[in-house]
Protein backbone atom coordinates (compact mmCIF):
# COMPACT_ATOMS: atom_id res chain seq x y z
CA UNK A 1 0.00 0.00 0.00
CA UNK A 2 1.08 3.35 -0.78
CA UNK A 3 0.91 5.01 2.75
CA UNK A 4 2.44 8.40 1.49
CA UNK A 5 0.10 8.52 -1.36
CA UNK A 6 -2.62 8.19 0.37
CA UNK A 7 -2.08 9.97 3.54
CA UNK A 8 -1.27 12.95 1.24
CA UNK A 9 -4.83 13.42 0.11
CA UNK A 10 -5.41 14.66 3.87
CA UNK A 11 -2.40 16.17 4.97
CA UNK A 12 -0.61 18.98 4.25
CA UNK A 13 2.92 17.17 4.02
CA UNK A 14 4.39 13.47 4.38
CA UNK A 15 7.54 12.69 5.16
CA UNK A 16 8.46 9.26 4.09
CA UNK A 17 11.86 7.97 6.11
CA UNK A 18 13.88 5.70 3.85
CA UNK A 19 16.93 5.78 6.32
CA UNK A 20 16.76 5.48 10.41
CA UNK A 21 19.57 9.01 10.23
CA UNK A 22 16.37 10.81 8.49
CA UNK A 23 14.16 10.31 11.39
CA UNK A 24 14.73 13.33 13.74
CA UNK A 25 14.94 16.15 10.23
CA UNK A 26 12.01 14.35 9.06
CA UNK A 27 9.75 14.88 12.23
CA UNK A 28 11.02 18.37 13.15
CA UNK A 29 9.90 19.18 9.64
CA UNK A 30 6.37 17.60 10.29
CA UNK A 31 6.21 19.92 13.28
CA UNK A 32 7.18 22.96 11.91
CA UNK A 33 4.42 22.82 9.12
CA UNK A 34 2.01 21.41 10.86
CA UNK A 35 2.47 24.87 13.25
CA UNK A 36 2.71 27.07 9.91
CA UNK A 37 0.17 29.14 8.35
CA UNK A 38 -2.36 27.41 7.06
CA UNK A 39 -1.99 25.09 9.87
CA UNK A 40 -3.02 21.47 9.36
CA UNK A 41 -2.00 18.08 9.72
CA UNK A 42 1.17 16.38 8.98
CA UNK A 43 2.11 12.29 8.77
CA UNK A 44 4.94 10.57 8.80
CA UNK A 45 5.64 7.27 7.26
CA UNK A 46 8.34 5.16 9.16
CA UNK A 47 8.87 1.55 7.56
CA UNK A 48 8.97 -1.39 9.89
CA UNK A 49 12.69 -2.05 9.20
CA UNK A 50 13.37 1.98 9.84
CA UNK A 51 10.99 1.84 13.33
CA UNK A 52 13.35 -1.22 14.42
CA UNK A 53 16.54 0.37 13.53
CA UNK A 54 19.03 2.13 15.81
CA UNK A 55 20.39 5.66 14.78
CA UNK A 56 22.93 8.58 16.16
CA UNK A 57 21.40 11.20 14.49
CA UNK A 58 19.58 13.84 16.46
CA UNK A 59 18.95 17.75 16.16
CA UNK A 60 20.56 19.48 18.63
CA UNK A 61 17.79 21.50 19.34
CA UNK A 62 13.98 21.50 18.30
CA UNK A 63 13.86 24.35 15.55
CA UNK A 64 11.00 27.26 15.89
CA UNK A 65 8.01 27.59 13.76
CA UNK A 66 8.88 30.81 11.74
CA UNK A 67 6.91 33.30 12.57
CA UNK A 68 5.27 36.04 10.60
CA UNK A 69 5.73 40.49 10.83
CA UNK A 70 2.59 42.37 10.71
CA UNK A 71 1.46 43.66 7.17
CA UNK A 72 3.04 46.66 5.48
CA UNK A 73 2.35 49.66 7.12
CA UNK A 74 1.10 51.27 3.59
CA UNK A 75 -1.53 48.85 3.42
CA UNK A 76 -2.94 48.91 7.09
CA UNK A 77 -2.71 52.66 6.51
CA UNK A 78 -5.31 52.63 3.20
CA UNK A 79 -7.61 49.72 5.14
CA UNK A 80 -7.60 52.15 8.04
CA UNK A 81 -8.76 55.00 5.98
CA UNK A 82 -11.27 52.81 3.97
CA UNK A 83 -12.64 51.84 7.14
CA UNK A 84 -12.86 55.38 8.55
CA UNK A 85 -14.71 56.80 5.00
CA UNK A 86 -17.28 53.65 5.41
CA UNK A 87 -20.92 54.23 6.07
CA UNK A 88 -21.83 50.14 7.42
CA UNK A 89 -18.12 48.59 7.82
CA UNK A 90 -18.92 44.88 10.02
CA UNK A 91 -15.94 42.69 10.53
CA UNK A 92 -15.81 39.08 9.52
CA UNK A 93 -13.91 36.51 11.69
CA UNK A 94 -13.31 32.96 10.77
CA UNK A 95 -10.99 30.62 11.76
CA UNK A 96 -7.41 31.87 11.98
CA UNK A 97 -9.50 34.58 14.36
CA UNK A 98 -9.95 32.96 16.95
CA UNK A 99 -6.35 31.68 17.99
CA UNK A 100 -5.64 33.43 21.32
CA UNK A 101 -3.50 36.64 20.56
CA UNK A 102 -5.73 37.63 17.66
CA UNK A 103 -8.59 37.26 19.73
CA UNK A 104 -6.83 39.30 22.06
CA UNK A 105 -6.23 42.04 19.30
CA UNK A 106 -9.41 41.72 18.14
CA UNK A 107 -11.00 43.12 21.66
CA UNK A 108 -8.65 45.69 21.45
CA UNK A 109 -9.65 46.64 18.26
CA UNK A 110 -13.36 46.89 18.61
CA UNK A 111 -13.69 48.03 21.81
CA UNK A 112 -14.73 51.71 22.29
CA UNK A 113 -16.17 51.61 18.80
CA UNK A 114 -19.37 50.85 17.46
CA UNK A 115 -17.64 47.90 14.57
CA UNK A 116 -19.75 45.10 14.69
CA UNK A 117 -18.81 40.89 14.23
CA UNK A 118 -20.09 38.19 12.41
CA UNK A 119 -18.71 35.16 13.53
CA UNK A 120 -18.22 32.23 11.46
CA UNK A 121 -18.99 28.60 13.20
CA UNK A 122 -14.76 27.95 13.27
CA UNK A 123 -15.04 31.89 14.85
CA UNK A 124 -17.18 31.08 17.20
CA UNK A 125 -16.19 32.91 20.92
CA UNK A 126 -14.27 35.53 19.29
CA UNK A 127 -16.62 38.17 20.63
CA UNK A 128 -16.14 37.87 24.93
CA UNK A 129 -19.32 38.53 26.75
CA UNK A 130 -18.03 41.89 27.52
CA UNK A 131 -18.01 43.16 23.69
CA UNK A 132 -21.30 41.06 23.57
CA UNK A 133 -22.94 44.43 22.02
CA UNK A 134 -20.42 43.92 18.92
CA UNK A 135 -21.79 40.41 18.06
CA UNK A 136 -24.38 40.18 15.42
CA UNK A 137 -24.60 36.48 14.80
CA UNK A 138 -23.24 33.54 13.53
CA UNK A 139 -22.98 32.71 9.92
CA UNK A 140 -22.59 29.62 7.84
CA UNK A 141 -26.15 27.36 7.83
CA UNK A 142 -29.14 29.52 7.62
CA UNK A 143 -30.03 32.31 4.93
CA UNK A 144 -30.78 35.97 6.23
CA UNK A 145 -29.56 35.33 9.80
CA UNK A 146 -28.96 38.63 11.24
CA UNK A 147 -25.63 38.30 10.54
CA UNK A 148 -26.11 37.63 6.87
CA UNK A 149 -28.37 41.14 6.90
CA UNK A 150 -25.26 42.45 8.08
CA UNK A 151 -23.11 41.81 5.79
CA UNK A 152 -25.42 42.15 2.82
CA UNK A 153 -25.66 46.05 3.87
CA UNK A 154 -22.35 46.77 4.66
CA UNK A 155 -20.03 48.39 2.12
CA UNK A 156 -16.79 47.83 3.46
CA UNK A 157 -16.50 43.90 4.71
CA UNK A 158 -13.53 43.14 7.02
CA UNK A 159 -12.48 39.65 7.15
CA UNK A 160 -9.96 38.59 9.80
CA UNK A 161 -8.81 34.59 9.56
CA UNK A 162 -11.10 34.11 7.07
CA UNK A 163 -11.26 30.35 5.02
CA UNK A 164 -13.62 30.77 2.35
CA UNK A 165 -14.23 26.97 2.95
CA UNK A 166 -15.97 28.10 6.17
CA UNK A 167 -18.44 30.08 4.61
CA UNK A 168 -18.70 30.22 0.96
CA UNK A 169 -17.72 34.17 -0.49
CA UNK A 170 -20.79 33.63 -3.39
CA UNK A 171 -23.34 32.96 -0.18
CA UNK A 172 -22.54 36.17 1.43
CA UNK A 173 -20.72 38.51 -1.42
CA UNK A 174 -23.00 38.85 -4.34
CA UNK A 175 -22.86 42.93 -4.90
CA UNK A 176 -18.51 42.99 -6.53
CA UNK A 177 -18.84 46.72 -5.75
CA UNK A 178 -18.39 46.68 -2.33
CA UNK A 179 -14.96 47.01 -0.42
CA UNK A 180 -13.28 43.86 1.17
CA UNK A 181 -10.37 44.14 3.56
CA UNK A 182 -8.44 40.87 3.95
CA UNK A 183 -6.53 40.82 7.03
CA UNK A 184 -4.69 37.13 7.31
CA UNK A 185 -1.83 34.99 7.83
CA UNK A 186 -2.61 33.40 4.09
CA UNK A 187 -2.96 34.97 0.87
CA UNK A 188 -6.46 35.61 -0.79
CA UNK A 189 -7.93 32.77 -2.63
CA UNK A 190 -9.09 34.85 -5.15
CA UNK A 191 -12.64 33.63 -6.90
CA UNK A 192 -15.35 35.15 -8.70
CA UNK A 193 -16.98 36.58 -5.24
CA UNK A 194 -13.91 36.92 -3.05
CA UNK A 195 -11.72 39.85 -4.55
CA UNK A 196 -9.97 41.90 -2.04
CA UNK A 197 -9.22 45.60 -2.57
CA UNK A 198 -6.66 45.66 0.23
CA UNK A 199 -4.90 43.00 1.32
CA UNK A 200 -3.23 42.39 4.67
CA UNK A 201 -0.96 39.73 4.54
CA UNK A 202 1.12 39.17 7.73
CA UNK A 203 0.71 37.74 11.40
CA UNK A 204 -3.21 38.64 12.23
CA UNK A 205 -2.75 39.88 15.55
CA UNK A 206 0.02 42.53 15.09
CA UNK A 207 -1.96 43.79 12.14
CA UNK A 208 -4.91 44.30 14.03
CA UNK A 209 -3.17 46.27 16.79
CA UNK A 210 -1.49 48.29 14.39
CA UNK A 211 -5.20 48.73 12.73
CA UNK A 212 -6.42 49.46 16.28
CA UNK A 213 -4.10 52.27 16.63
CA UNK A 214 -5.54 54.35 13.49
CA UNK A 215 -9.09 53.89 14.52
CA UNK A 216 -9.78 54.93 17.56
CA UNK A 217 -13.12 55.35 18.80
CA UNK A 218 -14.64 54.56 15.13
CA UNK A 219 -18.54 55.28 15.70
CA UNK A 220 -21.33 54.66 12.61
CA UNK A 221 -23.90 56.83 11.04
CA UNK A 222 -27.36 56.94 13.03
CA UNK A 223 -29.09 54.87 10.31
CA UNK A 224 -26.49 52.49 10.59
CA UNK A 225 -26.67 52.01 14.26
CA UNK A 226 -30.48 51.39 13.79
CA UNK A 227 -30.17 49.18 11.03
CA UNK A 228 -27.52 46.88 13.41
CA UNK A 229 -29.98 47.74 16.49
CA UNK A 230 -32.79 45.81 14.49
CA UNK A 231 -30.78 43.07 13.58
CA UNK A 232 -30.01 42.60 17.44
CA UNK A 233 -33.58 42.88 18.64
CA UNK A 234 -34.57 40.10 15.94
CA UNK A 235 -31.26 37.37 17.28
CA UNK A 236 -33.36 38.08 20.60
CA UNK A 237 -36.35 37.70 19.20
CA UNK A 238 -34.98 34.04 17.89
CA UNK A 239 -34.03 33.18 21.81
CA UNK A 240 -37.17 34.58 23.39
CA UNK A 241 -39.51 32.47 20.96
CA UNK A 242 -37.88 29.05 21.62
CA UNK A 243 -37.60 29.84 25.57
CA UNK A 244 -41.80 30.68 25.36
CA UNK A 245 -42.20 27.16 23.70
CA UNK A 246 -40.14 24.96 25.70
CA UNK A 247 -42.40 21.96 25.26
CA UNK A 248 -44.98 19.75 23.41
CA UNK A 249 -46.88 16.07 23.26
CA UNK A 250 -43.72 15.42 20.69
CA UNK A 251 -41.41 16.30 23.46
CA UNK A 252 -39.30 19.00 24.21
CA UNK A 253 -38.02 22.43 22.03
CA UNK A 254 -34.49 21.75 21.04
CA UNK A 255 -33.76 25.25 20.69
CA UNK A 256 -35.02 25.30 24.63
CA UNK A 257 -32.65 22.50 25.01
CA UNK A 258 -29.84 24.68 24.04
CA UNK A 259 -30.92 28.03 25.82
CA UNK A 260 -31.30 25.71 29.01
CA UNK A 261 -27.83 24.21 28.53
CA UNK A 262 -26.20 27.65 27.97
CA UNK A 263 -27.92 29.01 31.41
CA UNK A 264 -26.34 26.29 32.97
CA UNK A 265 -23.07 26.50 32.19
CA UNK A 266 -20.12 28.81 32.60
CA UNK A 267 -18.03 30.81 29.79
CA UNK A 268 -14.86 28.14 30.12
CA UNK A 269 -16.91 25.45 29.38
CA UNK A 270 -16.22 23.51 26.57
CA UNK A 271 -19.12 22.32 23.90
CA UNK A 272 -18.88 19.57 21.28
CA UNK A 273 -21.04 19.23 18.78
CA UNK A 274 -21.77 16.25 16.89
CA UNK A 275 -23.16 16.12 12.99
CA UNK A 276 -26.94 15.95 12.90
CA UNK A 277 -30.14 17.70 13.43
CA UNK A 278 -29.09 19.07 17.13
CA UNK A 279 -25.62 20.98 15.13
CA UNK A 280 -28.49 22.97 13.39
CA UNK A 281 -30.10 24.21 16.59
CA UNK A 282 -26.38 24.16 18.38
CA UNK A 283 -24.95 26.73 15.59
CA UNK A 284 -28.07 28.97 15.91
CA UNK A 285 -28.66 29.39 19.76
CA UNK A 286 -25.45 28.54 21.71
CA UNK A 287 -23.92 31.95 22.46
CA UNK A 288 -20.17 31.13 23.02
CA UNK A 289 -17.66 33.85 24.74
CA UNK A 290 -14.14 31.97 24.48
CA UNK A 291 -12.83 30.94 21.08
CA UNK A 292 -12.40 27.25 20.60
CA UNK A 293 -14.80 26.46 23.07
CA UNK A 294 -17.98 25.70 21.38
CA UNK A 295 -16.90 23.02 18.14
CA UNK A 296 -17.80 22.61 15.13
CA UNK A 297 -16.51 19.81 12.58
CA UNK A 298 -18.25 22.03 9.72
CA UNK A 299 -18.93 18.77 8.45
CA UNK A 300 -21.75 16.41 7.32
CA UNK A 301 -19.95 13.23 7.40
CA UNK A 302 -18.46 12.90 11.18
CA UNK A 303 -21.24 11.56 13.09
CA UNK A 304 -19.74 10.26 16.18
CA UNK A 305 -17.44 13.60 16.46
CA UNK A 306 -18.77 14.99 19.55
CA UNK A 307 -17.92 12.58 22.48
CA UNK A 308 -14.44 11.62 21.30
CA UNK A 309 -13.66 15.49 20.95
CA UNK A 310 -15.01 16.04 24.88
CA UNK A 311 -13.01 13.28 26.02
CA UNK A 312 -10.45 15.05 24.56
CA UNK A 313 -11.24 18.72 25.81
CA UNK A 314 -11.06 16.72 29.45
CA UNK A 315 -7.84 15.52 29.16
CA UNK A 316 -6.47 18.53 27.55
CA UNK A 317 -8.46 21.57 29.84
CA UNK A 318 -9.03 19.32 33.40
CA UNK A 319 -11.57 21.15 36.38
CA UNK A 320 -13.26 22.73 33.75
CA UNK A 321 -17.19 21.93 32.43
CA UNK A 322 -16.69 19.67 29.37
CA UNK A 323 -20.35 18.84 27.61
CA UNK A 324 -20.61 16.93 24.11
CA UNK A 325 -24.13 17.14 22.47
CA UNK A 326 -25.19 14.71 19.90
CA UNK A 327 -28.55 13.06 18.49
CA UNK A 328 -29.26 9.71 19.03
CA UNK A 329 -28.02 8.22 15.80
CA UNK A 330 -24.56 9.87 15.95
CA UNK A 331 -23.92 8.60 19.52
CA UNK A 332 -23.96 5.10 18.76
CA UNK A 333 -21.04 5.70 16.05
CA UNK A 334 -18.76 6.35 18.80
CA UNK A 335 -20.73 4.97 21.92
CA UNK A 336 -18.59 2.21 22.78
CA UNK A 337 -15.36 5.37 23.79
CA UNK A 338 -17.49 5.77 27.04
CA UNK A 339 -15.00 2.52 28.15
CA UNK A 340 -12.16 4.79 26.92
CA UNK A 341 -13.82 7.61 28.97
CA UNK A 342 -13.89 5.54 32.50
CA UNK A 343 -11.07 4.15 32.19
CA UNK A 344 -9.29 7.87 31.67
CA UNK A 345 -10.98 8.96 34.78
CA UNK A 346 -12.62 12.18 33.00
CA UNK A 347 -15.77 14.49 33.67
CA UNK A 348 -18.01 14.74 31.20
CA UNK A 349 -21.63 15.28 30.41
CA UNK A 350 -23.18 14.17 27.24
CA UNK A 351 -26.32 15.16 26.06
CA UNK A 352 -28.57 12.97 23.82
CA UNK A 353 -31.58 14.66 21.38
CA UNK A 354 -33.29 11.65 21.08
CA UNK A 355 -36.11 11.65 18.37
CA UNK A 356 -35.45 7.81 17.22
CA UNK A 357 -34.69 8.66 13.50
CA UNK A 358 -32.25 9.61 12.04
CA UNK A 359 -33.78 13.43 11.85
CA UNK A 360 -31.11 15.20 9.57
CA UNK A 361 -31.50 12.62 6.58
CA UNK A 362 -35.28 12.28 7.42
CA UNK A 363 -36.40 15.90 7.26
CA UNK A 364 -34.06 16.22 4.06
CA UNK A 365 -35.53 12.76 2.69
CA UNK A 366 -38.99 14.93 2.83
CA UNK A 367 -38.36 17.83 1.29
CA UNK A 368 -36.98 16.48 -1.74
CA UNK A 369 -39.16 13.47 -1.93
CA UNK A 370 -41.87 14.15 0.18
CA UNK A 371 -41.22 11.03 1.97
CA UNK A 372 -38.66 9.19 4.46
CA UNK A 373 -36.66 5.59 4.28
CA UNK A 374 -33.90 3.81 6.04
CA UNK A 375 -34.07 6.57 8.61
CA UNK A 376 -36.35 4.65 11.95
CA UNK A 377 -33.92 4.00 14.69
CA UNK A 378 -35.17 2.19 18.21
CA UNK A 379 -35.31 3.81 21.10
CA UNK A 380 -32.50 2.09 22.50
CA UNK A 381 -32.41 2.06 26.47
CA UNK A 382 -29.38 4.69 27.32
CA UNK A 383 -29.84 4.12 31.22
CA UNK A 384 -28.40 0.53 30.61
CA UNK A 385 -26.03 1.32 27.89
CA UNK A 386 -24.26 4.07 29.89
CA UNK A 387 -24.01 1.78 33.37
CA UNK A 388 -22.65 -0.66 31.12
CA UNK A 389 -19.46 1.07 30.85
CA UNK A 390 -19.73 3.12 34.34
CA UNK A 391 -20.96 5.86 33.38
CA UNK A 392 -23.91 7.63 34.56
CA UNK A 393 -27.27 7.13 32.71
CA UNK A 394 -30.40 9.63 33.00
CA UNK A 395 -33.60 9.45 30.35
CA UNK A 396 -35.84 12.87 31.53
CA UNK A 397 -39.43 13.57 30.32
CA UNK A 398 -39.65 17.75 31.00
CA UNK A 399 -37.69 20.65 31.14
CA UNK A 400 -37.95 20.66 34.29
CA UNK A 401 -36.64 17.54 35.07
CA UNK A 402 -33.72 18.38 32.03
CA UNK A 403 -32.37 20.94 33.95
CA UNK A 404 -32.46 19.63 37.60
CA UNK A 405 -30.40 16.82 35.69
CA UNK A 406 -28.08 18.31 34.06
CA UNK A 407 -27.16 20.52 37.37
CA UNK A 408 -26.63 17.05 39.04
CA UNK A 409 -24.52 15.85 35.90
CA UNK A 410 -22.89 19.30 36.08
CA UNK A 411 -21.46 18.67 39.88
CA UNK A 412 -20.64 14.91 39.89
CA UNK A 413 -17.40 13.40 38.69
CA UNK A 414 -17.47 10.91 36.09
CA UNK A 415 -19.04 10.72 33.03
CA UNK A 416 -22.80 11.04 32.57
CA UNK A 417 -25.43 10.64 29.97
CA UNK A 418 -28.31 12.76 29.83
CA UNK A 419 -31.78 11.47 27.11
CA UNK A 420 -33.66 14.36 26.61
CA UNK A 421 -36.82 13.48 24.08
CA UNK A 422 -37.08 16.60 21.24
CA UNK A 423 -39.50 17.96 18.94
CA UNK A 424 -38.32 18.01 15.50
CA UNK A 425 -41.65 18.31 13.53
CA UNK A 426 -40.41 22.29 12.81
CA UNK A 427 -36.94 20.99 10.90
CA UNK A 428 -38.99 20.99 7.62
CA UNK A 429 -39.60 24.81 8.28
CA UNK A 430 -35.88 25.41 9.46
CA UNK A 431 -34.82 23.38 6.24
CA UNK A 432 -36.48 26.19 3.56
CA UNK A 433 -34.18 28.60 5.97
CA UNK A 434 -31.07 26.81 5.08
CA UNK A 435 -28.75 27.61 1.99
CA UNK A 436 -29.22 25.15 -0.51
CA UNK A 437 -25.53 23.52 -0.71
CA UNK A 438 -25.67 23.60 3.49
CA UNK A 439 -25.48 19.56 3.40
CA UNK A 440 -22.73 19.42 0.20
Amino acid sequence: MDAAGLLGTVTKFVGEVAAPDDVPETVANAFRLAATHPRGATAVVLPADVAAAATSAALTAMPPVPRMGSAPALDIKRAAEAILKAGSPVLLVGDRGSDPDVTAALHRLIAGTDLPVVETFQGAGVVSRELEKHYLGRVGLFRNQPGDIVLARADVIVTVGYDPVEYDAALWNTDLTRAIIHIDAVPASIDNHYQPAIELFGDIAGTLGELASLLPGVRLDAETNSAIAEQREHLAAIDETARARSESGLGLNPAAVVLALRDHLNDDATVACDVGSNYIYMARHFRCYRPRHLLFSNGQQTLGVALPWAIAAALVRPNTQIVSVSGDGGFLFSAQELETAHRLGVTLTHIILRDDTYNMVAFQEEMRYGRTSGIQLGSYDTVSYAAAFGAHGYRVNSMAEFVSTLKAALAEPGVSIIDVPVDYSHNIDLGRKLHEDAFH
